[in-house]
Parts: structure tokens; C-alpha cells; sequence
């Protein structure tokens, strides 16, 4: 049998309809199907995912493991259980309705074995029902980030738009570490991404869209009015208390504060706007109260930073619901037409009233 030389894991949950645009493009890679290990884990479908996964197997039996659960345990298991049946030395994550570029893995083991490193990351294409695509690129040139050694504004931690699918992780460093998924109602992602980059050395970076990603309005993570978007808020504080278990906390201070009110608020703010129809004005204080305890000095962080997060600044004030709304509607004016002087203005006097 020939040496497999990556391992793809993909939980698959109803996905008929996509399956196979997904599938086909993990079999037609350049670096060729015999090279790769395709875990695919069927975390209880109740639609013909199952069988159409069935047949693929059958197909390429010694390119395809497939692991059928009997019932649904949620994605964030279902990747567990499919790193547990890797055997190559690298591995990568895909959703079952995306779709990959016929060299992603290529490309991506020709870095990983020419510079040794944690990970290799990419980037990703967007595509939206009824949308333009669009292209999440990144400012950081070809090359390895060594990310201890890095200025924090050039270190790719920091760069929007991360994909889990983007990245291939080296085996034996994600089970030195002990790396796993936790269980949350949606955002399982930013627990992964927030625990696995504090422990990276270094990352490979490919300056390129190579991974498709589709955005369903009916999906988990873009459901509207739905209060488990909230669970971002849970997980950003599990990760507040991961980072203080490892002893992480002080010596990492001002990184985990600019992923946190990133994060934590300006974020979910933003989910705020534009999924929910009324403004949650309890979520939206709890917010508040959360940031001034953890973080006092976050105006201190405003006056600093280059990073443009103006929505914190919101942090300081007992705004009504009214302004609020008001609040919301520039906000959306500024996201769909990608320009708002009311926004800008609105920013504007709260940094005067705040001597900032």
C-alpha cells in the first residue's frame, strides 16, 4: 500500500447536497488520491449522506475510512473522533459543503516538508447565496513566522478570516500537545484557533485562496435571531481560563486582550446588527460588564491600538435602546455599502467625550 502523506478529516452531517463537489475535490488532487487518507466521520445523517459516503468507500476503499456514528454528537466530537484515526503525519480539516483547489495539499506538504513547521496556512474564497464571492486575502508576504519572535501587528494570528479548513497541522505536535475539540451549540472553531495558535512556533504561510468556502444563510453559524450565537461569548471566557491554567495569561497580556475585545465584543456586536432584528440590550450590557472587569485599562488599549476595533469604545456607555437602534442602522449602512459618515461621526464624538 502506498505511504499516505496527509490526512483529511471531514464530519459530514446532512450534506447530500454537497457532498460530492466536496468529495471529488479531495480525490482529484495533484499530489493524487493515493497519497491521502480521507476520514470521513457521518456523525448520524438522517438524509443520504450516509449512502452516498458508502459508495465512495467503495470506490477508493484504500483512500477512504469512513466512520459512521449511529447517532449525532455534534461537529466538534466528530473531528475528535477523526484525529484519533489518523495515521499520516500531517492533517488538515474540511466541512463536508466546501470544496478545495486541486493543489491546496500540494502546495501545502511542499512547505511543510522543505520548512518544518506546526502549521501551514492558507486562505480562503467566500461564497454566499446570492452574493459576490469574495476573496479573504492577507497583508503577510510568503514565508515562516517564527511567532515568538515576531512584532505582534506582523504575526498571522492576527490575521482575519481564518478558515480551520485553511491549515495543515503537523500530527505529532497537535498530539504532544494534546490538542481537542471542545462542545459548544456553534463557534467551536474560536476555541480550536485560540487554544492551538498560543502553543504555535511557527506557521508557514501561503499568501493564497485555496480553499472554497460556502456560507449558507440557513447554516449553523448564520442563523438569524438565534440566541446560541451567544455562545462565542462562553467560549471567549474558556479561553480566558485555558490561557490562565497554562500560566499564558500575564506573560501574553496584551495579545489575548486584543483577541478578546475582538473578539468578545467587537464580534459579536457586529452579529448583533446583522442577524439579530431587535437589539438584545441585556446581552449587550452583560458584554459591557464582562469587558470593564476583566479589562479596566480597555480604553487604555483604544487610545493604543492600530487596530481599527472602534466598536469597544461603545464599552464605556449606558446607551438606550434608541441609540442603540440608531447605532445598528448606521452600522448596516456601513457594512453593506462599505462606507457610513453617520458611523464614522458617531465614533468620532464618543473618542471626543472620552478625551481619546
Amino acid at each position: 500500500m502506498v505511504e499516505k502523506r496527509i490526512s483529511v478529516i471531514i464530519p459530514v452531517y446532512n450534506a447530500e447536497a454537497y457532498l460530492e463537489e466536496c468529495m471529488d475535490s479531495m480525490i482529484h488532487q495533484t499530489i493524487g488520491i493515493e497519497h491521502i487518507e480521507l476520514i470521513v466521520v457521518d456523525d448520524g445523517s438522517t438524509d443520504n449522506s450516509l449512502e452516498c459516503l458508502i459508495e465512495y468507500e467503495k470506490k477508493y476503499p484504500n483512500s477512504i475510512l469512513l466512520v459512521p456514528l449511529e447517532e449525532n454528537c455534534g461537529q466538534a466530537n466528530a473531528r475528535n473522533i477523526g484525529m484519533d484515526y489518523v495515521t499520516a503525519p500531517y492533517f488538515a480539516f474540511a466541512d463536508a459543503d466546501d470544496w478545495v483547489e486541486p493543489d491546496i495539499y500540494e502546495k501545502m506538504l511542499d512547505k511543510m516538508e522543505k520548512f518544518p513547521c506546526d502549521m501551514v496556512h492558507c486562505f480562503h474564497v467566500e461564497h454566499m447565496e446570492n452574493r459576490k464571492e469574495h476573496y479573504v486575502k492577507t497583508k503577510n508576504q510568503e514565508g515562516i513566522y517564527y511567532m515568538g519572535n515576531r512584532k505582534k501587528e506582523e504575526d498571522p494570528y492576527f490575521e482575519s478570516g481564518r478558515g480551520i479548513g485553511c491549515f495543515l497541522y503537523s500530527t505529532k505536535w497537535i498530539r504532544e500537545h494534546g490538542f481537542r475539540f471542545k462542545h459548544f451549540k456553534k463557534y467551536e472553531d474560536n476555541y480550536w484557533d485560540g487554544t492551538v495558535f498560543f502553543f504555535a512556533e511557527s506557521v508557514y504561510v501561503i499568501p493564497e485562496c485555496l480553499y472554497h468556502y460556502r456560507i449558507r444563510e440557513s447554516s449553523n453559524s448564520h442563523s438569524r435571531n438565534d440566541k446560541d450565537h451567544f455562545e462565542r461569548l462562553k467560549i471567549e471566557l474558556e479561553k480566558l481560563k485555558f490561557y490562565q491554567e497554562k500560566g499564558l495569561f500575564q506573560d501574553n497580556y496584551e495579545r489575548i486582550q486584543e483577541q478578546f475585545l475582538n473578539v468578545f465584543y467587537s464580534n459579536t456586536l457586529h452579529i448583533i446588527c446583522c442577524q439579530f432584528d431587535e437589539i438584545p440590550l441585556d446581552v449587550i450590557r452583560q458584554m459591557q460588564l464582562t469587558v470593564k472587569e476583566i479589562y479596566p485599562d480597555y480604553l487604555e488599549y483604544c487610545k493604543k491600538s492600530k487596530r481599527n476595533i472602534e466598536e469597544v469604545l461603545t464599552v464605556a456607555f449606558d446607551f438606550p435602546i434608541e441609540i442603540w437602534e440608531k447605532y445598528k442602522r448606521s452600522y448596516l449602512e456601513w457594512v453593506q455599502e462599505g462606507k457610513s459618515d453617520k458611523i464614522l461621526q458617531f465614533y468620532g464624538k464618543l473618542r471626543g467625550s472620552l478625551n481619546l
